[in-house]
């Protein structure tokens, strides 16, 4: 009887898992458990491109990566149906056709399953839906917003507001809701202004449950950003609340994104500088990342003072790496770690590094604006940079810091989704294509740092 009984319980919970989790043969649910153990994650660093790239059709951008509990790994970004020569860092803005896509792995190696977030699949103007943010719910859903409408485009009707939406995915991606705008009296807080902007990536699930990100805020007569606001659901997305907001001093800064819920419940919050209104500017010109902290959900966000890292270049001079930000997104995530035989419970960020030599095929090249991994051990106060190399084949030596999103894993492996340059060399890039990178704390760290659990 007790075989009996243990036998249904396990269909039962294969079953729940996802349909082609439960039918499938024993080879795709072994693909399911692509967890790495600790000692292969000392040499863990794999390259995965989540879409193709059609330079003249296709644009893409503001990805994200999701691990469900039964192990699908769902890669969310933005797809843009216009040219090329469109630079614009901002994609919706009324007359653009845009839509938010989903591609599914079973075995974070490579991606298979393309969906359609929301469902509309014309990429009309009037329905585009882009920067995506996406979430995991502690029952295990994804819900994903995204901005809507006008976005955050200059002049137009005074009287039209972006609209935020919302799109829910129960079965691991495979499926979406209709997108449901958020109702307009949600920005009621916010009444003095119109243009409403989603800063892609990771959102954040408190320990609480509750969802948490940032959108930036402006009126539709004003070209930059004026600052940016809390943006929450306690129900797993059914119903979102505008929370704290904070002001861009001369509009200097944009795309404020939670880093992370500290080990106090605060939450520590960053912004990077405005560097131009498109992909040329951003990431030609650097400047200062700012920093906040927001004691809760609903509480005033006030500027927070952090230290390091620091390097010293090459003509000996100590560069201030955060000082010298691209104003591309950046993104982090918690993980408790080792280092010199002292456990952390830390905070990992992915940034921007000012630059980097390395020798190519056709000879030494510079490339600005790397991805860089950082850490923390002290809930943000002071960083050490842990590499400025994400990953050591030869496509990502193009590789130049935008939108990203950074999550750690239940193994403790780390992915990152975040957007790599094409093209014949490092400065004429052709566009961007986003890629996903899974590695291991202790194989980027060359052994100084090791995980020791969420």
């Amino acid at each position: 009887m007790k075989k009996i009984t243990c036998l249904i319980v396990l269909l039962f919970t294969l079953n729940s898992c996802g349909t082609d989790y439960f039918y499938s043969s024993f080879t795709i649910r072994r693909e399911l458990l692509w967890f790495t153990s600790l000692a292969d994650q000392e040499t863990l660093d794999t390259h995965a491109q989540m879409v193709g790239y059609t330079p003249t059709l296709n644009r893409f951008s503001s990805p994200s990566i999701i691990a469900t509990p039964a192990n699908y790994l769902v890669a969310i970004y933005e797809n843009r149906n216009i040219s090329g020569s469109d630079l614009d860092i901002y994609g919706i803005n009324g007359n653009k056709k845009v839509e938010v896509t989903a591609r599914i792995s079973k075995n974070s190696s490579n991606f298979d399953n393309t969906v359609t977030v929301g469902n509309i699949k014309n990429l009309n103007p009037s329905s585009a839906h882009g920067s995506p943010v996406s979430f995991l719910t502690k029952e295990g859903d994804i819900v994903v917003l995204s901005t809507a409408g006008v976005g955050f485009a200059k002049d137009g009707v005074a009287t039209e507001k972006t609209k935020i939406a919302v799109s829910i995915s129960t079965d691991n991606g495979y499926n979406w809701t209709d997108w449901k705008d958020l109702d307009e009296t949600v920005f009621e807080s916010l009444k003095a202004y119109n243009r409403f902007y989603t800063t892609p990536g990771n959102g954040k699930t408190l320990r609480n449950g509750t969802l948490v990100c940032m959108i930036d805020y402006k009126t539709n007569y004003e070209e930059k950003a004026r600052g940016a606001a809390i943006l929450y659901s306690a129900d797993n997305g059914k119903t979102w609340k505008i929370g704290g907001t904070l002001t861009y001093n001369g509009n200097t800064h944009r795309f404020a994104k939670i880093i992370a819920e500290r080990t106090d419940g605060k939450l520590l919050i960053a912004a990077v500088s405005y560097t131009g209104t498109n992909d040329i500017a951003t990431y030609n010109n650097t400047g200062s990342i700012a920093w906040y902290l927001a004691d809760d959900l609903n509480s005033p966000i006030n500027t927070f003072n952090v230290t390091g890292p620091e390097i010293i270049d090459a003509n000996l001079v100590v560069v201030k790496v955060f000082e010298r930000n691209s104003g591309g997104v950046i993104s982090g995530d918690r993980i408790k770690y080792a280092y010199k035989g002292r456990a952390y419970d830390g905070i990992l960020l992915a940034h921007s590094y000012p630059e980097r030599k390395f020798q190519h095929q056709s000879g030494q090249q510079t490339v600005s604006n790397v991805t860089a991994i950082s850490i923390s051990g002290d809930d943000g106060k002071t960083w050490t940079m842990i590499t400025n190399v994400v990953g050591k084949d030869e496509s990502t030596n193009q590789a130049a810091f935008r939108h990203s999103g950074l999550a750690v894993f239940k193994d403790g492996s780390i992915g990152l989704a975040y957007e790599e340059g094409i093209g014949p060399s490092i400065n004429d890039r052709q566009g961007f294509i986003p890629y996903y990178r899974r590695f291991g704390l202790s194989a980027i760290s060359d052994g100084k740092y090791r995980y020791e659990g969420l």
